[in-house]
């Protein structure tokens, strides 16, 4: 019943259906230069089929959510895409029982992506929040692994070090910034 609630809710609904609207567009475009043939044919026909699942529902795999979280950064021209190996981390974790070589092979493209439009930060490993305990998980490693091969400067990365931290994820981050 409160007006200034109300308002922002709508706001935001406006903002998501126009998200939604805009990645149904990218699905649609997807599927035309499908349809043209080409070597590239098959995976735009996923990346149709991947716009059209997450413009209507969360990601359920890791594709999707590479996906999403590329859409995001364009939409919204967001210059850090902060805990990024936390939140993708349970989408990696079970695309890595399916076909290990896929997930690191999406993770590098959203990188390259990133170094492509200019993310400017992304955060790795820390405190999960809620026990306080290291939260580095093996897509934080890999990551900087890819950083490291890339030897660029974008996206610049924070790693998160506490008490606990596994010595192993702060040799390679210095290891990385060293070179």
């Amino acid at each position: 019943t409160d007006s200034k609630k109300i308002e922002m809710l709508t706001a935001c609904k406006i903002i998501l259906e126009g998200l939604r609207d805009w990645i149904l567009l990218n699905a649609d475009a997807a599927e035309k230069k499908a349809k043209e043939g080409g070597q590239w044919a098959e995976s735009l026909y996923k990346v149709a089929e991947n716009c059209r699942a997450i413009a209507f529902d969360a990601p359920t795999n890791y594709y999707e959510a590479c996906q999403l979280v590329w859409f995001y950064s364009l939409w919204d021209w967001v210059d850090c895409v902060g805990r990024i190996d936390q939140f993708m981390y349970p989408f990696f974790e079970k695309a890595v029982k399916e076909d290990r070589q896929f997930a690191e092979d999406c993770t590098a493209a959203l990188m390259l992506k990133f170094l492509e439009h200019g993310i400017h930060n992304m955060t790795l490993g820390g405190c999960d929040p809620e026990t306080g305990l290291d939260a580095t998980n093996e897509l934080s490693y890999l990551y900087l692994q890819i950083a490291r091969r890339n030897h660029e400067t974008h996206p610049r990365i924070s790693l998160r070090i506490a008490a606990d931290t596994d010595p192993a994820l702060l040799a390679l981050g210095v290891q990385m910034w060293s070179e």
